[in-house]
């Protein structure tokens, strides 16, 4: 929040129009209730978020929504709540359970008008994109900026965008012209498809998840990249640590 806080209310915006919605998934640890109702009064600011385990949350009523839009399906309450301070802000709890895991999810969000699981649906989103910044981190060791000038930030973001980007091309390149798969891969498609056997509905199937680059692929790269070595041969490389390990 203090990171939040530093920056204009109006640049969170990230150059939208007026007039024009914007809704911030965050982290739980960014709710602050007085903030996020300021920022949807000055500037059309909302937020979702997940329920931290601590909020002693008032009900202040239940919300009606559409049990018959799939887009709700997984839904099961839609409510309206406050803090228990009494400090006059009103919110929205929505109640979600995933219906392969049976996983249940409950959402904060000042926003008041959406379908409660389009909400759902967005928060999900934030979580999938989160997973390709840990790539960033973890797998390509991006954890520092190169150079402390908002210009050499802007390179660095866009030079691992290209990177990241590059490297789905050439999986993509690695599958329909030499039939090589990473098994992680093939493994989480297959789900999905029992997924959707097992009545996966508009939330879990709507949207294609980002997927992270396997650890072992990009070790791969590392390794061919910058050899001259035949194609064919880098390629066998790769189909074995795919069978052995």
């Amino acid at each position: 929040m203090h990171a939040i806080k530093r920056s204009e209310i109006g640049n969170l915006r990230m150059g939208e129009p007026k007039g024009r919605k914007v809704i911030l998934a965050w982290d739980k640890t960014a709710i602050d209730f007085v903030f996020w109702q300021k920022a949807k009064k000055i500037a059309g600011l909302y937020f979702i978020s997940l329920e931290k385990s601590n909020m002693k949350l008032i009900r202040c009523g239940h919300r009606p929504f559409d049990r018959e839009d799939p887009r709700n399906a997984g839904v099961i309450d839609d409510e309206q709540v406050g803090p228990c301070s009494g400090s006059g802000e009103l919110f929205r709890r929505i109640t979600y359970i995933d219906p392969v895991t049976g996983t249940r999810y409950v959402y904060i969000t000042t926003e008041m008008t959406l379908p409660p699981g389009i909400l759902a649906l967005i928060y999900k989103q934030r979580w999938d994109i989160e997973k390709v910044f840990d790539e960033f981190k973890s797998k390509l060791e991006e954890k520092k900026s190169w150079a402390s000038s908002e210009t050499s930030k802007t390179m660095q973001a866009q030079s691992v965008c290209l990177v990241h980007n590059l490297m789905v091309l050439l999986e993509e390149e690695l599958l329909t012209g030499d039939g090589i798969d990473d098994e992680k891969e093939r493994k989480r498609k297959e789900r999905k498809t029992e997924a959707l056997e097992k009545g996966a509905n508009y939330v879990a199937t709507m949207l294609q998840r980002f997927t992270v680059r396997s650890l072992k692929y990009i070790r791969w790269l590392r390794n061919f990249i910058c050899k001259a070595v035949p194609w064919s041969e880098a390629v066998a490389r790769l189909r074995a640590v795919y069978i052995t390990f």
